[in-house]
């Protein structure tokens, strides 16, 4: 989530953050550790811009969410955001997995990602999750055991998440995964599920295609939607 919003602009490094958070290099910040930055939001934007930005992003999917009711099109929107953020959270998921085998800011592959897509439009995030942690284990076991270079190692992954999801959905017993205390729900994700749709953490374990419109977007009888004040 960190990188897709740092790549589209919205976050940039703090250059207050203290300076462990960088690698100086022959003497300049040539990279710095996502884990260990600030963030500084909307850079470049004075606070009255940035406040006027999430006021509008606000009422923008507030209206979504109304619309949604009975509205094909504006459900798809929303569903399109549920799927963009959960295959974000899948990424985060997959790099703190990557992490316990050695592969730090290790940023998703185009390949990996197309896999990813696909896989929260037919699961849940929980159980994408659990195909994340099982495919990982499976691929770095094998590439332990062949004495595969790092390059070669990583290549395994999409294959692998492929491999599993596939065995597993043929087989009817994939589970969802508990939510990894190490990768916890970002801002954006517990805004967009909690406040929006009113789904809290059950989102984590529903798939996209069984969210129905009057009971997702969680329309109150007077056309309020459930979470937000009147």
């Amino acid at each position: 989530m960190v990188r897709a919003l740092f790549h589209a602009r919205v976050i940039a490094p703090d250059p207050d953050s203290s300076l462990s958070a960088f690698d100086f290099g022959e003497g300049t910040p040539e990279t710095f550790f996502p884990d260990r930055v600030d963030w500084a939001f909307l850079p470049g934007l004075s606070g009255g811009e940035k406040l006027d930005y999430v006021r509008k992003l606000d009422l923008s999917l507030a209206q979504a969410v109304e619309h949604a009711r009975g509205d094909a099109a504006a459900h798809d929107v929303l569903r399109g955001l549920w799927l963009e953020i959960a295959c974000l959270e899948a990424q985060d998921f997959l790099a703190k997995r990557l992490e316990e085998y050695g592969y730090h800011d290790e940023g998703a592959g185009t390949k990996t990602v197309s896999v990813l897509e696909d896989l929260v439009t037919r699961f849940s995030l929980g159980e994408v999750c659990h195909v994340i942690y099982i495919a990982t284990r499976n691929a770095m076991d094998y590439a332990h055991r062949k004495d595969l270079g790092r390059g070669h190692a990583l290549n395994l992954v999409p294959g692998n998440l492929e491999m599993t999801a596939n065995k597993y959905e043929a087989e009817g017993w994939l589970k969802a995964y508990g939510r990894n205390a190490r990768c916890p729900q970002s801002t954006l994700s517990a805004y967009f599920f909690d406040k929006m749709l009113g789904l809290g953490e059950e989102y984590f374990s529903m798939r996209a295609v069984d969210w129905e419109t009057d009971r997702e977007t969680g329309v109150t009888e007077d056309g309020t939607p459930a979470g937000r004040g009147t």
